[in-house]
């Protein structure tokens, strides 16, 4: 068709069966595909140089040629069809042309068609655009038309992912506008900046919408973030930036990486905010950021920014440290909840506060370890400066004679275990008089009391094989100094002292 007199015809696709064309064509007529089936056009130009039109719903417009391809005729979708843009596997197809219509298109999610696919025209198409598969790049912030744009398809999952890139910078005045829908876990790639300006819905099978930030430049969602049930969960060593109120009522994840709260975002409705040990949440932007009454922060990584907790506070368990990098404020209403395990001590920090902490509401602690003895210490904050007191606290029983000292919470951030009845006597001023010639003062036992001196060469004997060396009385001030023989043999030797 590239004889002159066949310059103003036009081709129309109907039938079910597939066509490949592989010739670049000159005719000016266009391309109309009137039924459901598929296209192939595999050179520049096999359609000619007129518009294409999909004028049935899944008609298909497909490369399969090798390599890159960029198609620059004019699209059209028309009311009430789906079209079908795709690629084969391996292979990359730009349409550069204006696509209009008040149809939508579809990107498909079968294996045999993970091409990349560029949209890089000012398109006008109203129906709206689905990407259900595979890899699609802007290059244009209308690139996916005036209508909704679905990532992912709710109806139509094969575990392909979904990969969606700015091919140039789309943000600021040239952000997306479109309202979207994130249907499915999505990566955001490439290396220019994404900004989501029109309202963003999560719809998601799973209470978590896994949002994949893998460039180096930002992705920003600046339009509303909503979606009764559902949370976001942020990963990807990128940085995603939320500068709107979001309205979701689930969780907040951030699994890895950067996510940031803009200066004009919040998240007054996440039930929680969840810190993963390789996450990073900034607020710095974002003066006066709370985690409100109802609301929980929890995890082990890191908070960049003035922080005030209102509601609960839960470092992510007791080997972990959860650090915040400035200002850490504990409100009257909080509430802070550690888990403590003798077995997994000594244990570093759990809240680390490189700025100022200032303790407030209840502190709850619990044991999820063996029974705790005399003598357990347990490290929970790390601070410098003074951070006051909490109100009250609810912490784990222990066995008789036992109680819990929180005296040095405000000092050195340490809760410790002592003891309630009265202080065992102290040896004092151990020295060797002579090579068989051991002596020894015990202070503080009971005036003219009886106690006796026990020993043995391994400090971790039971009580019961520990031998009596003497018995001996106080005097009247509860001391007395002791002589006692040893073999210089022994390369060690422990001494005890009991009551009576």
């Amino acid at each position: 068709m590239d004889e002159p007199r066949y310059a103003r015809l036009a081709l129309e696709k109907i039938g079910t069966g597939g066509l490949i064309v592989s010739n670049a064509n000159t005719f000016r007529g266009g391309l109309t595909l009137a039924s459901a089936s598929q296209v192939q056009l595999n050179s520049v130009g096999a359609a000619g140089t007129g518009p294409m039109v999909f004028a049935a719903t899944d008609a298909e417009l497909n490369y399969s040629g090798g390599g890159a391809i960029t198609w620059t005729n004019d699209i059209t979708v028309n009311n009430g069809v789906r079209g079908i843009l795709s690629a084969d596997d391996g292979n990359t197809l730009e349409v550069a042309g204006v696509i209009s219509g008040a149809g939508s298109l579809w990107r498909p999610n079968n294996f045999s068609e993970q091409g990349t696919l560029i949209l890089s025209g000012a398109n006008t198409f109203g129906g709206g655009f689905t990407l259900a598969g595979g890899t699609l790049i802007l290059k244009h912030p209308r690139a996916t038309g005036r209508g909704a744009f679905s990532i992912g398809d709710p109806l139509f999952f094969n575990g392909s992912s979904l990969n969606v890139q700015a091919g140039v910078n789309l943000s600021g005045g040239e952000a997306l506008t479109n309202a979207v829908v994130l249907n499915r876990f999505v990566t955001f790639g490439g290396t220019n900046a994404l900004e989501l300006a029109g309202p963003v819905t999560l719809a998601f099978t799973s209470p978590q919408v896994s949002i994949n930030v893998d460039t180096p430049a930002s992705v920003v969602i600046s339009g509303p973030l909503g979606g009764a049930g559902f949370g976001i969960n942020k990963t990807g060593d990128g940085l995603l930036t939320l500068n709107s109120v979001a309205t979701f009522d689930g969780r907040l994840g951030i699994s890895t990486g950067p996510l940031a709260i803009g200066p004009a975002g919040a998240v007054p409705n996440a039930a929680d905010i969840l810190v993963g040990g390789s996450g990073l949440l900034d607020v710095a932007s974002a003066p006066g950021f709370t985690v409100g009454v109802g609301q929980e922060l929890r995890g082990a990584g890191t908070v960049l920014g003035d922080i005030t907790v209102a509601g609960e506070l839960i470092p992510n368990g007791s080997i972990f440290t959860f650090t915040f990098s400035n200002n850490l404020t504990l409100t009257a209403s909080s509430t802070t909840t550690m888990n403590i395990n003798r077995n997994a001590s000594p244990a570093p920090e759990q809240v680390a506060c490189h700025g100022s902490l200032q303790f407030g509401g209840v502190l709850v602690v619990n044991n999820f370890g063996p029974p705790l003895q005399l003598g357990d210490t347990f490290d929970l904050f790390g601070f410098s400066g003074n951070p006051g007191n909490f109100a009250s606290f609810t912490l784990p029983p222990l066995d008789a004679g036992l109680a819990w000292n929180t005296s040095n919470l405000g000092v050195n951030g340490t809760i410790s275990v002592v003891s309630t009845g009265p202080t065992p006597p102290q040896l004092a001023n151990p020295q060797l008089a002579t090579p068989t010639s051991f002596i020894m003062t015990v202070n503080g036992g009971t005036a003219n009391g009886q106690f006796r001196v026990l020993t043995h060469t391994n400090v971790d004997a039971p009580a019961l094989h520990w031998e009596v060396l003497s018995t001996n009385t106080y005097d009247a001030s509860g001391n007395l100094t002791v002589t006692n023989l040893v073999n210089p043999a022994e390369s060690m030797r422990f001494f005890r002292t009991v009551e009576p």
